[in-house]
């Protein structure tokens, strides 16, 4: 069917975010049915630590070769987008939770953190330096948002005066008793011209998102339902498999149809070094002969790049010679990853990051040879994630 298929479309579900690491719930079906917003729902993985698996680069790999047109998902993450999908060609009826805009001059933001998860905005967004006592508490988690207001501002250009916009920034999300986005219109358009509706990963039993195959079928469409359990639709469906997994689902469809499954190459870089200062005698509470220099040894994203290293960076040890302080290791969990301290001689520190992707979990060592000149020492270290999300 997908080989004779002029105008095959897809919809997912999420099915296929529980092989992203993220929980198995009924995400969107809870937050339809109640009062929570989707921030309340408890995940075992933040959204920016996902990765596609091999059932989203399966569907990105059907788009390149023509064989379907456009995806309709109830996924939220951006994982089609990431796969290799155009924008325009996902229809996100639910909305995506890395964009939010601006209420008055409707600029839209893409971030690489969740707008819609206090937790994840606090460990995005810039915290004052941790203390590095022993005592030392974690940075409090403000609390949830109202509605749909992010709590950040608008930094566009004014329109017709000078400054910023200053309106006040809104998720893109539909929570429960909100109104659909033009996405659906526009996955309902798509669902009438297609003449082979597929469903993967989905429950099929949320209106309207359910109506979707039936206004497909009605328009005399073939319906293929393939999901970890049996769907109220799957009586109309022309063709039903139900396995455990969709990674699975997929690789077997990939396999009849003789293709290989790309995979997602996840590669990240870190900037790892340190910046150097010689005391002076202003400085007389630190001053002496033995400890001359003040040094901050520092992980940070790359010069002249936005990404953020949590985005899969979930802590980092900084480890320093036996003896040299009374505390050796310290690990620090939250931005900036850095660590300031005086001496007199330089030496190796170890820097240990603790890496996740789609749940699976790693320890990246790296040595820093500590450099008291001027301007210090630094070097980019690249991260090949690929073997976590495999």
């Amino acid at each position: 069917m997908l080989k004779s298929a002029k105008n095959a479309i897809v919809l997912t579900g999420q099915a296929l975010n529980l092989e992203a690491g993220l929980d198995d719930l009924e995400v969107r079906q809870t937050t339809q049915q109640s009062n929570d917003t989707i921030s309340s729902v408890p995940l075992s993985l933040r959204r920016e630590q996902a990765a596609p698996t091999p059932s989203y680069m399966t569907i990105a790999e059907l788009f390149k070769r023509g064989l379907i047109k456009n995806v309709i998902t109830t996924t939220i993450e951006g994982l089609h987008q990431r796969s290799g999908i155009p924008q325009q060609n996902v229809f996100e009826v639910f909305g995506n939770c890395f964009t939010e805009f601006c209420l008055s001059c409707k600029a839209t933001y893409r971030r690489d953190y969740d707008v819609t998860s206090p937790l994840s905005q606090s460990l995005y967004l810039p915290v004052p330096p941790p203390s590095h006592n022993s005592d030392e508490k974690e940075t409090p988690v403000p609390p949830p948002l109202d509605g749909h207001l992010t709590g950040r501002t608008c930094t566009a250009a004014a329109k017709g005066k000078s400054g910023e916009c200053g309106g006040r920034l809104r998720d893109m999300i539909v929570h429960n008793g909100d109104n659909l986005t033009s996405a659906f219109a526009k996955a309902l358009e798509a669902s009438q011209q297609s003449d082979l509706f597929i469903c993967i990963g989905d429950s099929l039993s949320i209106s309207p998102i359910c109506e979707l195959p039936v206004v497909a079928k009605q328009k005399r469409a073939k319906l293929v339902i393939i999901n970890t359990s049996p769907t109220p639709l799957d009586p109309v469906a022309d063709c039903t498999l139900h396995l455990h997994s969709m990674n699975l689902a997929m690789k077997l469809l990939m396999n009849k149809m003789d293709v290989e499954i790309p995979s997602f190459t996840l590669r990240k870089q870190v900037f790892v070094g340190n910046d150097f200062e010689e005391l002076v005698e202003a400085d007389r509470q630190y001053f002496d002969e033995q400890n001359r220099y003040r040094w901050t040894v520092f992980v940070q994203s790359p010069p002249n790049t936005q990404s953020s290293l949590q985005s899969f960076i979930e802590s980092v040890d900084f480890t320093f010679p036996p003896n040299s302080f009374k505390q050796t290791t310290i690990t620090l969990k939250h931005p900036p990853f850095q660590v300031t301290r005086v001496g007199h001689t330089p030496f190796d520190v170890r820097v240990d990051l603790h890496v996740v992707a789609n749940s699976t979990r790693n320890t990246i060592h790296l040595n820093h040879k500590l450099a008291l000149v001027k301007g210090g020492s630094a070097f980019i270290a690249n991260i090949d994630l690929t073997g976590l999300i495999e």
